[in-house]
């Protein structure tokens, strides 16, 4: 299985693939200036013929630039017959996509605290 990540201690953007699944994992702060790094992420992914997973179970905060291109890679997946699987998402992105209104798009209305890593279901 093939992983590519950004520097630093801390991982923002983590990769891994086994040349039909992609999986893309989010760490921390994914703000602005991460947001090339993701597009080019996303842009990898959308190359691939497999299933694309999403896993926002580190990610602290997701800025508008990040959610944009998790929406357009959301969004070009679906023109290809394929999506884009949440399997797990901290609650603190969750409350930011619910306020945000995006629930419904990336999956967090169908989330509960457990399968997000908070407590008893919602």
């Amino acid at each position: 299985m093939e992983m590519r990540s950004t520097e630093g201690s801390v991982q923002p953007i983590r990769v891994e693939t086994d040349g039909e699944q992609y999986r893309l994992c989010l760490e921390g702060v994914v703000n602005a200036a991460l947001a090339r790094r993701l597009k080019e992420e996303a842009l990898a992914a959308l190359a691939g013929t497999g299933p694309v997973t999403l896993d926002l179970a580190r990610a602290e905060y997701l800025d508008g630039a990040a959610l944009q291109v998790l929406l357009a890679l959301n969004a070009e997946l679906a023109t290809r017959g394929r999506s884009l699987r949440v399997v797990a998402m901290a609650p603190s992105v969750e409350d930011t996509l619910r306020v945000v209104g995006l629930a419904g798009t990336l999956g967090a209305d169908q989330r509960t605290a457990v399968e997000s890593g908070g407590g008893e279901p919602a």
